[in-house]
């Protein structure tokens, strides 16, 4: 695994982690097979900010292969709580709230958004074709080149946007949000 963060200060929360090499060549690809098995259809008809094809919101919550994913990103979130907050020593509870399923085709893309009012969102890319596409995110005025087995984490509020797929191969990806409660 290799972080990089996007940040203001090397004390906030409000900044964007990038974990590459995230999973494991076998859970990546059976999330990777899970996520093609359930876009096979676009259930959303391009009416989300995502203008390619969609699962509905909750069809990868409670899908098995994902659970990991889940659990592992809920670590990940603490571990940085841990390391950036004044709370380091509070106790939280993480749940998925969300978790949704993405096929880009070519010239498929997500417009500008945020995932408010969740705390955290996440967006895993299981295939990402050349050329690389990028995130966007406004407030930090910051490009994010995307890579297969990438791990992107930041506050839900924080807009940000995913250029077209440029490429005659999907790419693959999943979001999900996440909230916080104290325990």
């Amino acid at each position: 695994m290799r972080l990089e963060v996007i940040q203001f200060s090397t004390r906030s929360l409000y900044s964007v982690f990038i974990v590459r090499d995230y999973l494991h060549s076998i859970d990546l690809k059976n999330i990777d097979s899970v996520i093609r098995n359930h876009t096979n259809q676009d259930v959303m008809e391009r009416r989300t900010n995502v203008k390619g094809t969609m699962t509905n919101y909750s069809a990868l919550k409670e899908v098995p292969e994902c659970l990991e994913l889940f659990k592992k990103t809920a670590f990940t979130i603490d571990s940085i709580v841990s390391l950036r907050s004044v709370h380091s020593l509070d106790n939280y509870k993480y749940h998925v709230t969300d978790a949704w399923g993405m096929r880009h085709s070519k010239n498929d893309y997500s417009i500008n958004h945020a995932h408010y009012p969740s705390h955290w969102a996440a967006a895993f890319y299981t295939t990402v074709p050349e050329p690389q596409p990028f995130m966007h995110f406004i407030e930090f005025n910051a490009e994010v080149k995307l890579e297969s087995n990438m791990l992107v984490v930041f506050p839900a509020m924080l807009n940000h946007s995913v250029s077209p797929n440029q490429s005659e191969k999907e790419r693959i990806s999943m979001a999900f949000n996440i909230d916080v409660e104290k325990r």
